[in-house]
């Protein structure tokens, strides 16, 4: 039974891609090149949010976030407003101690790269494909050319 629903679940996901995008071919939506994302990033815990410009091809250190844009599209005037962009997003977070069971006692460890998300985020829904991270929300406000 399980099988069955995950089998359904891809199908219904696969088409909803399909139809996507063979709705965007017939009715002639064009995405046009941005040159870099507009991104607001808000720390939960001291309650700061800031926009971000981050050109496409390079990466922005922002307290321990990366946030790196990969590829940025938007839609043009004549059209319903619709930005994209493809984010590489991890945060560099340290552990003070860990419990080594070979030594029965705690040691300490360094900095490690914990990678949040990568794929696709979208200006008109944000919730679609969200950053999920206890200290921080992420989510695409424009993306534009220069």
């Amino acid at each position: 039974m399980e099988e069955v629903k995950k089998y359904l679940f891809f199908m219904v996901l696969i088409g909803a891609f399909f139809f996507f995008m063979f709705f965007d071919i017939a009715f002639g939506a064009t995405n046009l090149k941005g040159d870099y994302a507009r991104i607001r990033v808000l720390n939960k815990q001291v309650g700061k949010a800031q926009i971000l410009e981050i050109p496409v091809g390079q990466t922005i250190s922002e307290d321990n976030l990366n946030i790196s844009v990969k590829a940025c599209y938007f839609t043009p005037d004549y059209e319903a407003k619709e930005d994209s962009v493809f984010l590489e997003i991890s945060a560099t977070e340290s552990e003070d101690k860990v419990f080594d069971d070979s030594k029965s006692s705690f040691v300490r460890s360094g900095e490690f790269i914990n990678k949040l998300f990568t794929g696709w985020m979208f200006s008109s829904s944000p919730s679609l494909s969200s950053v999920e991270h206890p200290t921080y929300d992420v989510w695409l406000l424009s993306c534009e050319t220069f």
